[in-house]
């Protein structure tokens, strides 16, 4: 699929030069903010460091709360990819999500930022005719350590459902508890993947703002990501990993990833090294645009 110029992007996605989180997650957003009762902190000002989720349900509402608007743009810049930072990653990811049968695995998935913005952004694009508007039915997988965002995402996903049908993507969302250190859960959750998508044509796993934590737990969750790529060998499938790139870790960490799938050939890289692009998302809330840097790297597997 061709690149879409950024005078033709809908402005419900990048307006006044600032990624958009689109409507219907916005409003979703804030209405969960208000249930959890955390919209104070959404609307501090404050720098907050180190906020980076985790199994507890104060870690995960205070991540939610404090960064939730961030991860979302980020993923929606890969796929409008304004300045043409991502070289063929955002036509593929439109191809993905013009029809057909997805599987997603979203993972480990926090409170779904990753998965909630392809599907609304792709809703957007959907909307101004700018990719087909054919029946796709998208099956998510989310797993994570943190029961409350597993919670936090199936309810968001509740609150967009009629959004998304409204151009023709029908989603079903399975969750579950996952601990990326342990390799046999890993191997259990793959299963439980390809289980609960029989009829896909396409894979798709996405493994969003994971260098926090992923630098000092490498050595424990190295053999998990190797299963993952390992279990996709012999599908159409895409391994797609987006970072905050504020952060050194992230690049150290996508090192490592890089020296890891290194040794795994089948997979070829979607781009020539790590990209990387720099912009301003618009906060709803706070009525101002933040800086955002996004780390991508994405990896394809087509079958021979």
């Amino acid at each position: 699929m061709s690149f879409i110029p950024r005078k033709n992007l809908p402005l419900s996605l990048w307006a006044e030069d600032k990624i958009r989180i689109p409507p219907p997650l916005e409003r979703s957003y804030e209405a969960l903010l208000q249930e959890y009762d955390v919209m104070d902190r959404a609307l501090s000002t404050d720098r907050v460091k180190g906020v980076f989720g985790g199994p507890t349900p104060a870690e995960t509402i205070d991540h939610f709360a404090r960064r939730f608007g961030v991860s979302l743009c980020r993923v929606a810049s890969i796929v409008i990819d304004p300045y043409r930072a991502f070289s063929t990653i955002p036509g593929e990811l439109q191809v993905t999500f013009s029809d057909g049968v997805v599987a997603l695995l979203d993972a480990p998935c926090g409170c779904g930022a990753a998965g909630l913005s392809l599907l609304a952004t792709a809703t957007a694009l959907r909307q101004a005719r700018l990719i087909p508007r054919l029946p796709v039915t998208i099956v998510i997988t989310a797993a994570d350590i943190s029961e409350t965002g597993l919670e936090v995402y199936r309810k968001a996903i509740d609150l967009i459902d009629r959004d998304l049908r409204s151009v023709g993507i029908i989603v079903t969302l399975f969750t579950e508890r996952w601990d990326a250190t342990r390799s046999e859960a890993t191997s259990i959750l793959m299963d439980h993947w390809f289980a609960n998508s029989p009829g896909a044509e396409e894979f798709l796993a996405v493994i969003a703002d994971f260098s926090g934590a992923g630098n000092e737990l490498f050595q424990a969750i190295q053999r998990s990501l190797q299963h993952i790529h390992e279990r996709l060998v012999d599908r159409l499938a895409s391994i797609l990993w987006v970072e905050p790139g504020e952060m050194g870790s992230a690049i150290k960490f996508l090192r490592k990833i890089s020296g890891l799938y290194g040794t795994m050939p089948w997979f070829q890289r979607s781009g020539q090294d790590t990209l990387t692009a720099d912009y301003f998302w618009w906060h709803p809330f706070q009525k101002r645009g933040l800086p955002c840097r996004v780390v991508v790297q994405s990896y394809k597997r087509t079958p021979e």
